[in-house]
């Protein structure tokens, strides 16, 4: 059983190269070296086909890790991906689960021998980072980093073509569910500044479906974005792969075409919508200079993180309030100088302000004074 590859050129430069499968792959060729954007499922013998056809030097770019885009890299000994996608790449290497992703394009692939798979990659993987450029010869072509369908996935920009290649980065169908997705807010940001760029593109091209989109495109995805944000999208259920998650925007399932026409969309998991913002806490005590204060912090250090809090705790002389007391979360004063509470609480009107109880002080209850910590600020 052979597998063969075919290719199409779209420009001078630019050629689309397919194989088996429902993924797509790029040829860009200058006058003195090619890069090929992408590998597909692995299956056949890619590297002839484009050695042959091509008969140039090349390097290749893998635009994100996943299985339909990054499994043949193991014909060659060098590749461009970001390696922020590396661990994900090792997760989608097995035969059996590359068959099952070819299955619901190629109906009888089980009948494929696994010989005619790549295996896993043996070679170097070169960072391929934003701010790097391909001189190709007559012809640039320049990566940038669009975090939101993978977290290391990245659009490549063919500057004198004015094309952009976007994968799978943002599409009619955009998927935002899987656990190496990003937040739906972070991948707004992404488009955002994929819509800042559209002074330097005339043409859209993708990896799946009919691989190319109007360049309305990427405000549509936008549009959808906010309002998945809003809690004002359409919302509707869906199942994948026995995964509940939930699409933007109402869609014909027979053509794959929004209800209103329009092209972009977005499938996202309700837990992915907002990025969880993450703030230490910082608790400061103010008291007179001695080391039953300190023996004090490292029991309520002690207590925080038994309770998985993360507190940074520190405690200075009352005198040091202007320096380290505009920082805090929550101000404690030891009963030494709990004369000062309401001077102390006029000076930071916006910050809580409490006397640890002198029976805590005196037992070096920690636990108990994070357990009021606690209580004040909600955690």
């Amino acid at each position: 059983m052979q597998v063969n590859f075919t290719s199409e050129k779209i420009t001078d430069h630019l050629y689309r190269v397919r194989g088996i499968g429902d993924a797509c792959m790029y040829f860009i060729r200058g006058t003195e070296r090619g890069l090929l954007v992408d590998t597909a499922y692995g299956v056949g013998d890619l590297k002839g086909y484009i050695e042959n056809s091509f008969k140039i030097p090349y390097d290749v770019v893998v635009t994100h890790g996943h299985a339909d885009h990054a499994n043949g890299i193991a014909q060659w000994d060098r590749v461009y991906m970001n390696h922020a996608d590396i661990d994900l790449y090792w997760t989608k290497t097995d035969v059996s689960f590359r068959k099952s992703m070819l299955k619901r394009s190629v109906p009888d692939i089980e009948e494929y021998p696994d010989e005619l798979f790549q295996g896993d990659f043996r070679g170097e993987f070169l960072d391929l980072q934003e701010g790097m450029k391909f001189d190709l010869g007559g012809v640039t072509v320049e990566p940038y980093h669009a975090p939101g369908h993978t977290q290391g996935i990245m659009v490549l920009l063919i500057v004198e073509d004015r094309i952009c290649l976007f994968g799978d980065a943002c599409g009619v169908f955009t998927f935002l569910f899987k656990p190496e997705s990003s937040t739906v807010d972070v991948y707004r940001k992404t488009l955002s500044k994929l819509l800042a760029m559209k002074d330097r593109y005339d043409r859209i091209l993708r990896q799946h479906g009919t691989c190319e989109s109007p360049l309305s495109l990427v405000e549509e995805n936008l549009e959808v974005a906010e309002e998945i944000l809003k809690g004002t999208d359409d919302h509707i259920p869906w199942q994948y792969q026995g995964q509940d998650v939930w699409i933007a925007k109402k869609t014909d399932f027979k053509t794959g075409i929004r209800a209103d026409g329009k092209s972009g969309n977005i499938v996202y998991d309700e837990h992915k919508i907002k990025e969880e913002v993450h703030k230490m806490r910082k608790i400061v005590l103010f008291c007179a200079a001695g080391m039953s204060t300190s023996l004090l912090v490292s029991k309520m250090k002690k207590a925080a993180q038994e309770a998985g809090l993360d507190y940074q705790i520190d405690a200075h002389p009352l005198s040091e309030t202007a320096n380290f007391g505009p920082d805090a979360d929550m101000i404690l004063l030891g009963p030494q100088v709990m004369y000062k509470l309401k001077d102390t609480q006029k000076q930071f009107p916006d910050k809580p302000v409490e006397a640890i109880k002198m029976q805590d002080y005196g037992m070096m209850r920690g636990d108990n004074v994070i357990k009021r910590v606690r209580e004040v600020l909600g955690d």
